[in-house]
């Protein structure tokens, strides 16, 4: 993972993966349930890079989570096993409880070049894990998201 300089605010935290033979249909594909898969990945990288604990900790450590309350899908081009990808997070909204991501999909091969291939819109909320209501963003964590500079380029 890699971070790449583009304008707006903090640069983009880029998330990079292999596209895989399993990954794809008989058409030669991805799976069109694999692009999510692919999101939620690259989300939880983020979260860990920029909170320094994983989904994991934090609902062990601190009875936390951050569910998807959505994420809103759009296509663009086709993913093969041929693409490796690269996948770029923006925070876009800072609420009281949730992050809102702005999430673009690239694939990039030889043949073809780096192509966006799809969009994503999501927000994450977070979550008492114990109670299952949400909860405030922990403090520490807001602190991080200005220290990354997200707080500021957010809409808040």
């Amino acid at each position: 993972m890699k971070e790449s300089g583009l304008t707006g605010g903090p640069p983009p935290f880029i998330y990079e993966r292999a596209v895989t033979w399993g990954d794809t249909d008989p058409g030669y594909i991805v799976f069109t349930g694999r692009y999510l898969e692919y999101v939620v990945d690259a989300v939880e990288a983020w979260v860990t890079h920029t909170f320094g604990r994983n989904w994991f900790a934090m609902k062990l450590d601190e009875e936390l989570g951050t569910p998807f309350r959505f994420a809103n899908l759009d296509f663009i081009d086709q993913i093969s096993p041929r693409d490796s990808l690269e996948i770029e997070i923006r925070v876009v909204d800072v609420g009281t409880t949730s992050l809102r991501f702005d999430i673009k999909g690239f694939a990039l091969s030889k043949e073809r070049g780096r192509r966006h291939c799809f969009n994503v819109d999501a927000m994450t909320v977070f979550l008492n894990t114990t109670t299952m209501k949400k909860t405030p963003i922990p403090p520490e964590y807001r602190q991080k998201l200005v220290e990354a500079g997200w707080l500021e380029a957010a809409r808040v």
